[in-house]
């Protein structure tokens, strides 16, 4: 007997063309008080959208957006009081209260929250759910700037009291800080219009628009809390909500707030005498812990900032990277650089390969600040690929499967992705949990990277036909993501397994200045030197199907470059670790592929990898190597209580330089730790010898600060 179905359930997310739902929930009873505010700003968006009534009275609105939608969020929530902990029925659902630190008993309930990457729901002609406006079979696009508005004014509705920056805190004695004292009586506005923040309308919820943006309204300022969602306002977080003391911090020291509260109290502000100051503690000159005498926890070095020489590159890559910098909203040269090889390595793919039959293909991986404008690299590739007309070399960005993976590569065996979002896409293909189906997405990619001079074979079937095998393919991947995304995302398996191993990772530390330029075509050089690679064809006919690689020869004087990397990636083997060794055991391999492509850009013709190829190249594969590990060693954790462990020691290494941090910064750093397990975590870094606990004078007083002794 065949049944019909009696529901019809929406995918949201990129699979759906970034569709995204917003849910209103308890009846729908913020629904019409979001649209009046919604309509204020951008008039006529809300009847764009599709609209639906849901069985419990609410409502969802639905469209697509132009840019990546994230996961499922709660956007507005409403503390119900409770008489205690016995459970309350709100809107049709069943809470547990919880008791707060005030001692009162209090229900959450969510009045709008998202449907979004990851995310599905249940719509008409389901039972109970009806359209009110718009067609669900033709969802409307939004602009990013229209989501924006949308789920901005959402949040601006919530009444949960987000947690607020740099918000009042109990000033010890009669004294009072400056950043309190700035709370009080400070003006965050003065500081908004000084950063190019416009005030776009008043009364006792003004509204205000981000510098770059010509309409609409990027956060609200109420009672002195500035309330931000957009999420393109660096450096505000979008959902944040910022006391005044902490808009002056951000703006006007970069988010230094010990050198905010400095700054005021020489205005005027504060009666407490500072705790920080400029204090000489290179000899640790006062009392000492006994933790001081215990060993350092081994550590690896840091190899700093990325060396300026590596980005000089003969012929296209140069010359990429050259116009990526002259025209990018915001340059970044190491993802200018990144973008670049990954282009240079697709072109050469299948067609040359070195002696010792190393090929191009590589993992590049660039992070970047949020707002940094880390998508340009991969803008300018696609735009130099499709006017030389080999677009095709670029493949899908939405990796479903490792099937559909295969599927692309099959279709074209050289091929690049270009992937945003990187960290979180690392982090969902390494856990089975949370994407079963597509953890299989990494072993493919690390079956293709080990197989560019041999086969790959797709999944065994029944059917001999349909049992398909790749001839050398060259699988070119270049990501994109935030510094912290990434790092986060780096596990002791991920770093064993070796896929890490195989990345090149290139990092921009700071967001750079904005450059107003017009976007202009890429140059014909440019163009014309990609055209003569898509149509050079070293193997006839059948280079597609069975290529024939033009060999590559190396120099005596890069065989030595090649070895001595490879000695010194053997005497690190040896000495560290099982996570360390298969990260090293990549480094001369990634340099003779780096040296394949610095020699194809510097002479397509009559490519040769010579001493200043490899040299480039090993140093290249040397330092991403150090970085990645030294990152490791600083992020990877055993456990709760390691992970707690190595976010104070960041925090005190990344902020305290050679002068440490002060108790009160220390407590203001680590406010999402309790009491006790702040405590337990510096008591046991002073013990293993990583800090040290340091009293010293300040104008009369004795203050303690924590010194790093990496």
């Amino acid at each position: 007997m065949d049944l019909e179905p009696d529901a019809i359930c929406v995918v949201c997310g990129a699979i759906s063309g970034n569709l995204e739902m917003i849910d209103f929930d308890c009846a729908g009873e913020a629904f019409d008080a979001w649209r009046t505010m919604v309509e204020e700003i951008e008039p006529g968006l809300v009847d764009r959208l599709f609209v639906e009534s849901t069985p419990s009275g609410g409502r969802h609105v639905v469209y697509r957006c132009e840019a990546r939608v994230c996961g499922n969020t709660k956007l507005a929530q409403r503390r119900v009081d409770a008489d205690g902990d016995a459970p309350v029925v709100i809107g049709g659902k069943t809470l547990t209260p919880r008791r707060g630190a005030d001692g009162k008993w209090s229900v959450v309930v969510t009045l709008i929250e998202t449907r979004g990457e990851g995310g599905m729901f249940l719509c008409a002609p389901s039972p109970g759910y009806e359209a009110v406006a718009g067609n669900l079979a033709n969802p409307p696009l939004v602009t990013a700037e229209e989501r924006e508005v949308l789920l901005g004014c959402a949040w601006r509705m919530n009444d949960a009291e987000p947690a607020v920056a740099g918000a009042l805190q109990q000033s010890s004695g009669t004294c009072v800080r400056p950043g309190d004292d700035y709370n009080a009586r400070g003006d965050a506005r003065e500081i908004l219009r000084r950063h190019g923040w416009e005030l776009v309308k008043g009364g006792g919820n003004e509204h205000w628009r981000r510098p770059g943006k010509q309409s609409g309204t990027s956060a609200t300022l109420k009672g002195g809390v500035f309330y931000v969602f957009s999420s393109n306002a660096p450096p505000f977080e979008p959902n944040q909500a910022y006391a005044p003391f902490a808009v002056y911090a951000m703006l006007e020291h970069s988010g230094d707030f010990a050198a905010a509260a400095s700054a005021l109290r020489a205005d005027g502000f504060g009666t407490e005498p500072p705790v920080s100051g400029d204090v000489d503690l290179s000899a640790f000159g006062a009392e000492h812990h006994e933790g001081d005498a215990v060993e350092h926890v081994e550590r690896p070095d840091d190899p700093g900032p990325f060396p300026p020489h590596l980005l000089a590159v003969p012929g296209l890559i140069g010359e990429v990277v050259a116009h990526n910098i002259a025209y990018a909203p915001r340059p970044q040269p190491q993802l200018a650089l990144a973008g670049a090889i990954a282009l240079q390595a697709v072109l050469a793919g299948r067609k040359v390969c070195d002696e010792r039959g190393n090929r191009t293909n590589v993992y590049c991986v660039g992070l970047a600040k949020s707002g940094a404008g880390k998508d340009h690299a991969r803008k300018l590739t696609r735009d130099i690929l499709f006017a030389a007309g080999a677009d095709g070399l670029e493949g899908n960005e939405d990796l479903a499967s490792d099937a559909g993976l295969f599927t692309a590569v099959e279709a074209q065996p050289a091929i690049l992705f270009q992937l945003d979002e990187f960290g979180r896409f690392l982090r969902t293909i390494g856990d089975p949990k949370k994407a079963p189906h597509l953890f299989n997405v990494l072993t493919a990619f690390m079956k293709f990277y080990s197989s560019a001079d041999t086969f790959v074979r797709g999944k065994a079937y029944a059917d001999a036909k349909r049992n398909k095998a790749v001839d050398q393919p060259c699988v070119v991947l270049y990501g994109t993501t935030v510094p912290d995304s990434f790092w986060e995302s780096l596990t002791s398996e991920s770093l064993s397994d070796g896929f890490i191993g195989r990345l090149l990772v290139f990092e921009c530390p700071e967001r750079p200045r904005r450059q107003r330029r017009a976007r202009v075509p890429p140059p014909k050089p440019i163009v014309d030197r990609v055209r003569w690679w898509a149509e050079f064809s070293p193997g006839g006919n059948l280079r597609k199907e069975h290529p024939e690689p033009l060999v590559v020869p190396a120099t005596p004087d890069a065989a030595d470059c090649f070895d001595a990397l490879a000695d010194h990636a053997d005497a690190e083997m040896e000495s560290k670790g099982e996570g360390i060794a298969a990260v090293w055991s990549r480094a001369e391999e990634k340099a003779c592929r780096l040296a394949l492509i610095y020699a194809c850009s510097a002479d397509p013709e009559k490519p040769v990898i010579d001493g200043q190829a490899a040299t480039w190249a090993c140093e290249m594969s040397s330092y991403v190597t150090r970085r990645l590990l030294f990152e490791a060693h600083v992020r990877i954790a055993d456990g709760q209580f390691d992970a707690r462990q190595k976010r104070v020691l960041r925090l005190i290494v990344e902020h305290g330089g050679t002068q440490g941090v002060s108790h009160t910064q220390l407590l203001w750093k680590t406010r999402w730790l309790s009491v006790r397990e702040r405590q337990e975590v510096i008591d046991n870094l002073i013990a293993t010898g990583q800090i040290n606990e340091v009293r010293v004078a300040t104008k009369g007083r004795s203050a303690t600060r924590y010194v790093s002794r990496a």
